[in-house]
């Protein structure tokens, strides 16, 4: 089918993605919200309980039937299922002339890939609030917690991080020298990192400049 016969533009041609359970819910959302429009509603196969919803603005029909009356026009379509081939589909595009819907139900998106290839593309996903799937509930749960668990995970490093960075002023040493305790753990270190036990080494090393054997400072034995 020429593209041409397609009076509905790209932005007014969409797919709400719904629980089949949930089918009939959406449908009746639709068309109470869209009550100055004429509404065509097409189906594959005959279902009753949609004939009921016939009336002067809301049209249904199946794909043999909507053959047969090829003047007919809606402001509307809705798509209640997709057919098994993206013609039929095309057949039922081409009677709308402002806006197109489909509720797609989890089971029909094989369905989808086809027509939209043949569109040349790809149809806008507008999920409705208060008809979400399950699956998709499902999936924004799980992010939410993963979200949620790696929050937590990154508050507890910042604060380990946070109680490690803190220091506390100890004083001055024997040569004025400030020192700072270190990480949790590591208290009485100097500013520069030296532990507190080295002190006598490295404030000999600091005025002599040289190194000392500190075996040869210990007393003699009387012995000796």
């Amino acid at each position: 089918m020429s593209s041409d016969t397609i009076s509905v533009k790209r932005h007014n041609h969409c797919v709400h993605p719904c629980d089949t359970k949930r089918k009939n819910e959406l449908l009746n959302f639709l068309l109470k919200n869209n009550t100055d429009k004429s509404i065509l509603i097409v189906t594959s196969d005959e279902i009753e309980e949609l004939k009921n919803l016939a009336n002067e603005n809301v049209t249904v029909l199946t794909d043999s039937e909507l053959t047969k009356d090829n003047k007919l026009k809606c402001d509307m379509l809705i798509s209640y299922d997709l057919p098994d081939t993206s013609i039929v589909y095309m057949v039922r595009l081409a009677h709308a002339i402002i806006y197109a819907s489909i509720l797609l139900d989890e089971g029909e998106h094989k369905k989808l890939y086809p027509i939209e290839t043949l569109l040349e593309r790809a149809l806008k996903q507008e999920v409705i609030k208060g008809f979400e799937p399950d699956s998709l509930l499902q999936e924004r749960a799980k992010a939410s917690k993963e979200q949620a668990s790696k929050a937590r995970k990154n508050n507890e490093r910042s604060g380990k991080h946070s109680q490690n960075s803190k220091s506390k002023y100890l004083g001055k040493d024997e040569n004025g020298k400030a020192m700072f305790s270190g990480r949790s753990g590591e208290r009485n270190h100097r500013y520069d990192g030296t532990p507190k036990h080295n002190d006598e080494k490295v404030s000999t090393r600091r005025r002599t400049g040289k190194k000392i054997n500190i075996k040869a400072l210990k007393p003699k034995k009387e012995s000796e």
